[in-house]
């Protein structure tokens, strides 16, 4: 029965009782207590115990009905917390959390701990759980999601691995997140970073690149480098070049390297000019520097150059200009291997 309607039903009981007391005896009944008097209608004696049966029945309905509300919060708060605690292991951001239930604690802890991946469709779960399984669903099937939508890009570590692999998913198709990735490198894991600094060296120019030549690296910039042609210089320079190869820590075979890409690229006046400066600075580019006044048959100035080195200090290209000085006309990239003139 509903609290109303006990309570509307015992008061239409005393009240018929009363009714019918004062029907039988409407005279007055007087008792004396502690010296003092008490007259009343009978039945107002009658109905008085009635009312304080009822007044102390509500009290106890009230009380276990507070009880089990409290016994009921707390279930429905570890219900929370234990979706709460499923909602971080599925997304791999395991949490410490509280339970009020004895029972549900000791066997929930592990979920403080705990990352788990959901393979199987499941019915039933909660929208909030469902929600991220198909999130991560979609993430793990390579597409792109905006986590911002989801509410989910502020909650998950930069080292999260759902996060990462979502981020590795758009670098390609959201040009905002590579431009973000490249401005604030230090935002993001180092996954992402390799990722975006390779797609951004496939896609700019030397220009835009210069801003960030402290984040490229040998990979990067070499990347980048191969794809300059004499139809498309990607804004290369002599002074973006020098400032990039400055910036890197190249080994004597890179700078060979880029002398074959530039020198198809930039006049023989700039390359020049670049790696003369560059070999007073890095003994690493000199035989570079050789190698390209090779290409430019520059003899004079080879062997002006090779005269004030050591006798021992590069001997193939001693051994080349011996060859070229009989007057033999050769190709040196038909002769020799560039990359072991190191």
């Amino acid at each position: 029965m509903k609290l109303g309607l006990y309570i509307v039903a015992t008061l239409i009981f005393i009240l018929t009782i009363a009714g019918f007391t004062y029907y039988v005896n409407p005279s007055q009944f007087t008792i004396e207590a502690f010296s003092q008097s008490y007259t009343y209608p009978i039945f107002m004696w009658v109905a008085a115990p009635l009312v304080m049966l009822l007044v102390f029945t509500l009290l106890h309905i009230l009380f276990y009905e507070l009880k089990n509300h409290y016994a009921v919060k707390r279930w429905k708060d570890d219900a929370k917390s234990l979706e709460d605690a499923i909602y971080w292991a599925i997304v791999n951001e395991p949490k410490e959390h509280s339970y009020s239930n004895e029972e549900i604690r000791i066997s929930a802890k592990v979920l403080n701990i705990t990352s788990f991946d959901v393979e199987k469709e499941l019915e039933g779960l909660s929208p909030r759980i469902n929600s991220v399984i198909e999130v991560i669903k979609k993430i793990k099937s390579g597409e792109y999601v905006d986590l911002d939508a989801n509410k989910m890009s502020t909650i998950l570590n930069p080292g999260n691995p759902i996060l990462i692999q979502n981020r590795l998913n758009g670098l390609s198709s959201d040009s905002h997140l590579l431009n973000s990735v490249m401005a604030n490198p230090t935002r993001y894991s180092q996954a992402v970073q390799n990722q975006s600094l390779e797609i951004f060296a496939q896609k700019e120019n030397f220009e835009s690149a210069k801003k960030y030549v402290e984040q490229f690296n040998v990979s990067s910039f070499f990347t980048m480098l191969n794809r300059v042609t004499a139809e498309e210089r990607l804004s290369l320079t002599p002074e973006i070049l020098k400032i990039f190869l400055d910036t890197l820590n190249l080994e004597c075979s890179d700078y060979i390297k880029v002398a074959r890409v530039i020198k198809s690229v930039l006049t023989p006046e700039e390359t020049l000019s670049v790696f003369d400066m560059l070999q007073n600075e890095e003994d690493k580019a000199k035989c570079a520097y050789i190698y390209l006044m090779f290409e430019y048959e520059l003899m004079e100035q080879v062997s002006d150059y090779l005269d004030n080195e050591h006798d021992d200090a590069f001997m193939k290209f001693r051994v080349l200009y011996k060859i070229k000085k009989s007057h033999t006309v050769f190709n040196l990239e038909d002769i020799l291997n560039i990359n072991a003139l190191c």
